[in-house]
């Protein structure tokens, strides 16, 4: 299946959105409600960050109060903000500790979340019908000369243009996302796709930059 997306549109004007990327499937499409069962809270420490070795913690002045445990909240985008460190979360999903790692895209690329309309279609159609019980050998094979690679490379190009493609609609942007693991806390060297999105762009920047 071939997919390509559609460029009819700005994707700076699409509108904001939070995504979150899961370690397991739910086998649902369509709106819910989240915020009502999936209850996050702010990390307690940073759990999950790495050491600052001397860092220090300062007390709050006589007029700040302070309180004891997390905060808790449905806004995933309010518990990240409580802190300027790596922004970390958690959560639990059917028993099972979850926790997030807010991860930023990188300087000069946006996220764009991209929806399939419909089912994926073929440029040509074949009338053909399925072959009932079991596929039966011929009797007799005829070989394959070089005179035949050319009808057999043309065969391949038509079956290339056949091939079901499924148009990418662009309906929402966005410049964080979280990424969740499951039991203990993602490690951003380790996590393939916190890697894979850091790497993957400081070499594209490499090869294209220009001395």
């Amino acid at each position: 299946m071939s997919l390509s997306i559609s460029s009819s549109c700005d994707v700076r004007k699409l509108p904001t959105a939070d995504p979150n990327l899961v370690p397991f499937h739910i086998n649902h499409t369509g709106p819910a409600p989240v915020s009502t069962y999936f209850i996050v809270d702010a990390a307690k420490g940073n759990v999950g960050a790495p050491d600052n070795g001397g860092a220090t913690t300062s007390t709050s002045t006589a007029g700040e109060s302070s309180l004891a445990g997390p905060l808790k909240t449905t806004n995933i985008a309010a518990a990240c903000e409580s802190s300027s460190a790596p922004k970390r979360v958690v959560s639990a999903f059917r028993g099972r500790t979850v926790h997030g790692l807010r991860v930023d895209v990188p300087e000069g690329y946006l996220g764009v979340v991209l929806h399939a309309d419909g089912q994926p279609t073929s440029h040509h159609s074949r009338d053909t019908k399925p072959q009932k019980g079991r596929p039966r050998r011929g009797k007799k094979t005829t070989p394959i000369d070089d005179a035949d690679e050319s009808i057999m490379f043309e065969d391949a190009q038509k079956d290339a243009d056949i091939r079901p493609s499924r148009l990418l609609n662009p309906v929402s942007q966005f410049s964080s996302f979280l990424v969740w693991g499951a039991d203990i806390p993602v490690d951003e060297g380790r996590d393939e796709y916190v890697r894979a999105l850091t790497e993957w762009t400081t070499l594209a920047a490499e090869i294209h930059r220009m001395d």
